[in-house]
Formats: structure tokens, sequence, C-alpha cells
């Protein structure tokens, strides 16, 4: 058995706790500036879904069933795996061992997006920290993946799924990269570097790296 946090009680007391060591300041505190959302929300890309995911998602719903009518043992399925299946299927079918979608799917409709973004913005002049012109032009993106990220042992995975269609799509090899082969601190700073001063156009990594 494994104890874990469900909830608190006695929040403001808590929270008066909290602030006798650490002191909260919100964004209009600081004063931060901060861009403003394109269109005020974030945007939405709807993909629909391949015959084949279709198809997926109804082995999931059996699989579902037999696990709350107690057909299969809880080690032999249960809710958790079903769940984590169908995240990873509605990211790409090679991830639970099935053909693709022959369209791309979602990889193929990100990949189109984000080079439709670094065609529109390069041309574009930012400043670096001294406040003088970069000399390389061009936006900067950071793409998020929670899922299938690359292991280094030549197994597939979409992040190196999505770069090679990015470089289909026009963007070169050398200006995307992965935070996973920055290792160490020494490592991540020089890529950051890179980030700032153009030499990378695509970053993609995931939420906890």
């Amino acid at each position: 058995m494994t104890s874990r946090l469900a909830r608190y009680r006695n929040v403001p007391e808590l929270t008066a706790m909290f602030r006798r060591t650490a002191d909260v300041r919100t964004r209009e505190d600081l004063a931060l500036t901060v861009p403003a959302l394109k269109g005020g929300r974030p945007g939405v890309e709807v993909v629909p879904a391949s015959a084949g995911l279709v198809d997926y998602v109804q082995t999931l719903v059996a699989r579902a069933e037999d696990v709350r009518s107690r057909r299969v043992e809880p080690d032999e399925d249960n809710m958790l795996k079903i769940t984590g299946d169908g995240r990873h299927a509605a990211l790409d079918l090679r991830l639970v061992g099935h053909e693709p979608d022959p369209t791309g799917g979602k990889l193929e409709a990100a990949a189109r997006r984000i080079a439709a973004i670094h065609r529109d913005t390069r041309h574009l002049t930012y400043v670096d920290d001294s406040g003088q012109p970069s000399p390389r032009a061009g936006g900067f993106q950071i793409v998020f993946c929670d899922l299938s990220t690359p292991r280094g042992d030549g197994s597939w995975s979409a992040y190196d799924e999505l770069k090679r269609r990015l470089i289909v799509h026009g963007i070169p090899a050398a200006e995307i990269a992965f935070i996973h082969d920055a290792k160490h601190d020494e490592a991540r700073a020089r890529l950051f570097a890179r980030c700032r001063n153009g030499h990378i156009a695509v970053l993609i990594g995931s939420t906890e790296k």
C-alpha cells in the first residue's frame, strides 16, 4: 500500500504558516510584461481520427467493460493501462503496435503548423540582451510533447518522427533540437544560448524537462 496526499485541511492556517517564510508576488505586483496570446486565447487544431484509431478505441471500450465487470484481474488489465494506451494511440498508433494514420495524423498536423510559423517569422529581426539586432533573423518555437520521448536506442519515437517531418517541410535539421540531448547543466546552458542567438529554430521537449 502507498499513501498519498489527497486533500488539505485547515487551509487558512496552512497559508498563514507558508507566508511566514515565503514572500508571494503576483504578476501584477511585479508588473511583468508578457506577450499577448494571438486572438486572445490558445488556438486548438482538431485532427480527425483515422479509421484505425476509431477501431482501436472500440477495443479500449471492450477492455474497460471487462475491467468494470471484473472479468480480468487488476494485474492483467486496469483502467490506468487503458487510459494510457488511449493517450498513446491518440498521438500515434505506432505507440500501441498498430499501423500509423496514412495521413500522418497529429504529428503531421503539428509539423505543418510549426513549419508555417517558421516561414512566417523567418524574416523578423530580434534584439539581443544589449539591445543590438541579432545577426540571425527568424523566430524561435518551443514544442511540448510528453509522450514517446527519445530513448537514444534507435527505437521509434514521436520526437524523431516530428523532426523528420519538420525537415520535409523545410526546416533545416541543424535548427531542430531536443531538450533531452542536453544531459547536464553545462550542456543545457550551451543549448539555451544557441536558442537565444538564433541557431536553433525549434526546441522540442517534455513538460518535465
